[in-house]
């Protein structure tokens, strides 16, 4: 008797994707990561991957209104990709692959910052003492 497979949570999924599909996930999930909802956004579809078929139906079925709101055709590819869990997983690792890189810009930023701040009150403090604005006396 043969056995399964063994359950590979973290395995890195490479689907066969257009690239106007992939572009499409990249946009989607680049809208959730700046809009700070990556965390929300990875337990719903984690929740749901087990129905990502029923879940893709459940959007056709409202796709006439959603129409107002998006193109057509637009709606027609999400749901052809959500109904594969192939396809989430993609979805699931390049939002959380957005959302590392975002959060490292940030941090980068908020660094920049503090290192600004700290040169500031450095110069402040040399100006108070009569120090030189520049390196001081010990920069010749």
């Amino acid at each position: 008797m043969k056995q399964p497979p063994p359950f590979q949570s973290n395995r890195i999924v490479k689907a066969d994707l257009k690239p106007e599909e992939r572009k499409m996930l990249e946009k989607i999930a680049d809208w959730i990561v700046k809009r700070g909802m990556a965390v929300p956004a990875i337990m719903f579809l984690e929740s749901v991957k087990p129905l990502s078929y029923v879940g893709a139906q459940v959007v056709v079925f409202f796709a006439p209104a959603l129409e107002f709101l998006f193109d057509p055709v637009r709606i027609s590819t999400f749901v052809n990709l959500m109904e594969d869990k192939r396809n989430v997983d993609i979805f699931l690792q390049e939002i959380e692959t957005q959302d590392n890189e975002y959060r490292k810009h940030i941090k980068a930023l908020k660094m920049k910052k503090k290192e600004e701040k700290r040169q500031k009150k450095e110069q402040r403090r040399r100006l108070k003492r009569g120090d030189s604005p520049v390196g001081g006396a010990d920069a010749e």
